[in-house]
C-alpha cells in the first residue's frame, strides 16, 4: 500500500536545483516585464482555472472542476491564498498553489506550461520554484505533485523545477455488494488495536515494515517516523479502532491502517505492511481480509487505496481480491534537502 506522500527509485536521485540555478535559466531580458508575486484574493478563481487547463483555449469543463476543487478546499481547509502568480505585461500567465499537510508535507498544484516555448517554460519553472521556497519557509520538508500520466508538459515543468519522478501510483477501489464471509483468524494470530499508550509501538512496527519494502522505498530516506505518523493520522478521520497490529504468539507481524474519509462513503486503506521475517507466509491475505471485514463495520460500502506500480505482489493481491483499477497518477517529489 503506497505510503502517505502516499509513498529507493529506478533512477538515481539527482541533486536538488538551487534557486540560483533556476534563476540562471532566465536571461535578464526575459525577466523584463515579468513579476512573480503572491495571488490577490480577487485573482484566486482565475488562477485555479489555470490548474485545469491543459492548453491555451482549452476551457471545456474547467469551471465545474474549479467549483469542485473549491468545495474540496473548504472541506479540507486548504488555504487558497498560498499561490504564486507570474504576471506578464499585467496579465496572469502562470499560477502555482501549495497545500500544507500534517507531517511537514505539502501538495503542489501548478498551471500548464508550453514546453515548446523556452520563455513560457522558464517563467513557469521560476513560479514553481518560488512556490516551493514559500512552502519550505512555512515548515514543509517534502513537496509532492500528482499528475496524469499523459501530462508530459507538467511532468517536464516539475523536473525542470528540481522535482524527482518517484513512481506511478495505481489507485484501486473495492465496492462491497454484500458482506464478504471471512475465515476466522487462525491461532496463534490476534489483532491489537491502537491506543495512545501504544503509539510508540505502532511507530516502531511501521518502521520495521519499511525494511526492504517495494512500496516507495525512497521515502525512507526523506521522512522521519514522527512525520510519517502525523501524515497517517491525518489521512482521513482518525479512529483508533481502525489501526491494528497483527500479532503472532504475541509478537508483532504486520500492521493495518484504515481511515474513514471525510467527504465520501469510503474507507481508505492508508497503509498495510509486514515485518520482513513474516513475509512469504500468506499473511498479506489475512491483513487484507481484515480490511474488507472492516468496511461494513465502519458504515462504509467502499474501500480505496493507492499502490506503487513497482510493488507487483501487492498489485496482484488486490486484483485477486476483486479490486478494480480506477486511474493512475505519476508522483513527483521535492524534499527540502536530498539525502547525501
Amino acid at each position: 500500500m503506497a505510503r502517505k506522500v502516499s509513498r529507493r527509485s529506478i533512477v538515481e536521485t539527482p541533486p536538488a536545483r538551487s534557486d540560483s540555478a533556476v534563476v540562471s535559466l532566465l536571461p535578464t531580458e526575459m525577466l523584463a516585464g515579468v513579476k512573480i508575486r503572491p495571488v490577490l484574493p480577487e485573482e484566486i478563481d482565475r488562477c485555479l482555472a489555470l490548474f485545469f487547463r491543459n492548453a491555451p483555449g482549452d476551457d471545456r469543463q474547467i469551471y465545474p472542476r474549479v467549483e469542485s476543487f473549491k468545495q474540496l478546499a473548504r472541506q479540507e481547509n486548504y488555504d487558497l491564498t498560498r499561490q504564486m502568480v507570474a504576471m506578464v505585461k499585467g496579465q496572469i500567465r502562470h499560477a502555482c498553489l501549495f497545500v500544507s499537510q500534517p507531517g511537514r508535507m505539502a501538495f503542489l498544484f501548478t498551471s500548464w506550461a508550453d514546453q515548446h516555448s523556452e520563455i513560457d517554460s522558464n517563467i513557469a519553472s521560476k513560479t514553481v520554484a518560488e512556490t516551493c521556497n514559500w512552502a519550505f519557509r512555512q515548515g514543509s520538508n517534502l513537496i509532492q505533485v500528482l499528475i496524469e500520466m499523459t501530462d508530459h508538459y507538467r511532468r517536464e515543468l516539475c523536473l525542470k523545477s528540481g522535482f524527482h519522478c518517484l513512481t506511478d501510483l495505481i489507485y484501486m477501489h473495492y465496492h462491497l455488494v454484500a458482506p464478504r464471509p471471512m475465515p476466522p483468524l487462525p491461532p496463534p494470530y490476534q489483532w491489537l488495536t491502537y491506543e495512545p499508550a501504544r503509539h510508540d509501538l505502532f511507530k516502531q512496527i511501521i518502521n520495521q515494515t519499511y525494511q526492504d519494502s517495494l512500496d516507495c522505498p525512497e521515502l525512507t530516506q526523506l521522512r522521519n517516523m514522527d512525520d510519517v505518523m502525523d501524515s497517517h493520522q491525518a489521512a482521513g478521520l482518525f479512529e483508533p479502532r481502525w489501526w491494528k497490529i497483527l500479532l503472532h504468539n504475541q509478537k508483532p507481524a504486520a500492521v493495518l491502517l484504515l481511515s474513514p474519509l471525510k467527504s465520501s462513503n469510503m474507507l481508505e486503506l492508508t497503509y498495510m505492511g509486514l515485518i520482513p521475517e513474516f513475509r512469504g507466509r500468506g499473511l498479506s491475505r489475512l491483513v487484507l481480509e481484515e480490511a474488507l471485514r472492516c468496511i461494513p463495520l465502519s458504515n462504509r460500502r467502499n474501500l480505496t487505496l493507492a499502490v506503487d506500480c513497482r510493488n507487483k505482489p501487492a498489485c496482484q493481491l488486490y486484483l485477486n481480491f476483486g479490486f478494480e483499477v480506477i486511474f493512475r497518477r505519476t508522483a513527483l517529489i521535492k524534499p527540502s534537502n536530498w539525502p547525501k
